[in-house]
């Protein structure tokens, strides 16, 4: 049962469902931070914590994490993006007087492009500076 009702700004279902759109993009942002955040403490807590002897072992087992980490936080970016995307192009249509009552509470995971994101300056900056100092440090510093 398809509507063609057209939806304004000043509907409750229509600011209902942008206030649903914006607190699914802010969780996917603060689980973004989560990542880092994590990540940062477990391979300091790796590092710092390990036995001298054992210290460079766990420099390289620091990787993992940091590789798990920015692929989480990838998929975080890469569905933030996305959902920007569709809440963008929802406010378009409502300012156009094109939004039906049938494309509420549609909110799907369409182009996560999960690849694209790697290349985004929030994960190969702060990921790859943690993995080349990790790489660093395991060759130089711990020798």
């Amino acid at each position: 049962m398809s509507s063609s009702k057209k939806l304004e700004v000043k509907d409750q279902s229509v600011q209902f469902h942008i206030n649903l759109m914006q607190s699914t993009i802010s969780r996917m942002a603060n689980s973004s931070a989560a990542c880092k955040t994590a990540a940062v403490a477990i391979v300091s807590l790796l590092v710092t914590l390990s036995p001298e002897d054992f210290r460079k072992d766990a420099i390289l087992l620091a990787i993992l994490p940091i590789i798990s980490f920015a692929s989480m936080d990838t998929y975080y970016l890469s569905l933030e993006k996305d959902l920007r995307s569709q809440y963008n192009e929802f406010v378009a249509k409502l300012h156009m007087g094109t939004l039906e009552e049938g494309e509420l509470y549609r909110i799907t995971a369409r182009n996560t492009r999960f690849y694209k994101q790697i290349v985004s300056p929030s994960i190969y900056i702060y990921y790859g500076s943690m993995l080349i100092m990790s790489i660093l440090a395991r060759l130089t510093i711990l020798k």
